[in-house]
């Protein structure tokens, strides 16, 4: 039972018996974890705030055999994302990415892409908005699990996809050109197509977001919410809660 240690993002808590928490973390070295915090409901805790959502720490746990649970040894926070829970926006997307992450990753499997991609969202000295930075997460995480298909040609005809309308079928596989896509298709208008485009070929902090209306972004998240969808086979539960939110 060697302990093990990596760096890791804590996604949510819950209590089990009297004193502990069953936390879970997706770290960078061994994907998603789940364990049991000893004593993380007591008052002196030595967890601290490390258990709180979207804190970036090194996770220190053992593995014993045959068990579904490992056991966290300790938590040393590197960076608390704190700000990011100070309102109820910030509170609602960081459950949202909290899900998201819960949804995609797998036990035992790395997934080093995903995990630098989150942390690079999370960046408290990026000075953007919570819609702008979930539109990016969605986005390269539906590329990274090939559900966003590539957006250089045609699947059907083969012909380069310029700026323009595009179409993508139900399942997310293939992009489509005007003559080959139609009505029924999940689509991207002209300006959402660039955006994708800008997105998947900078930085966060690069992406000119300035250039796209609050409704884009908008759009472009309903169109990323029916692909998760499609892709889990379930809708997640804190879509529910952003829609509201983005209804006030």
């Amino acid at each position: 039972m060697a302990l093990k240690s990596s760096e890791a993002i804590t996604l949510r808590t819950y209590p089990f018996r009297e004193a502990d928490r069953i936390a879970v973390f997706f770290s960078r070295g061994y994907g998603k974890i789940r364990g049991i915090a000893r004593g993380a409901r007591l008052l002196k805790s030595h967890f601290g705030s490390t258990l709180e959502p979207m804190s970036y720490l090194r996770v220190i746990f053992f593995e014993r055999e045959n068990q579904e649970l490992a056991v966290i040894n300790s938590c040393d926070l590197l960076e608390s994302h704190a700000a990011h829970r100070n309102t109820l926006e910030g509170s609602y997307y960081c459950a949202y990415v909290a899900e998201l992450l819960s949804e995609f990753t797998q036990e035992g499997e790395v997934n080093e892409k995903l995990f630098r991609l989150t942390l690079a969202v999370l960046d408290p000295n990026l000075r953007l908005e919570w819609e702008m930075r979930a539109r990016y997460l969605e986005t390269w995480l539906l590329r990274l699990e090939g559900v966003f298909p590539p957006l250089q040609q045609c699947g059907r005809c083969g012909r380069a996809l310029r700026a323009g309308a595009v179409y993508i079928d139900g399942g997310g596989q293939e992009a489509l050109c005007r003559d080959c896509g139609g009505s029924g298709r999940l689509s991207l208008d002209a300006d959402q197509h660039q955006l994708v485009r800008e997105i998947f070929s900078r930085k966060i902090g690069a992406v000119p977001w300035g250039q796209w209306s609050r409704q884009a972004l908008k759009n472009l998240g309903k169109l990323n919410s029916k692909l998760i969808q499609y892709h889990l086979e379930k809708p997640l539960k804190t879509g529910r809660f952003l829609k509201e939110l983005n209804q006030c």
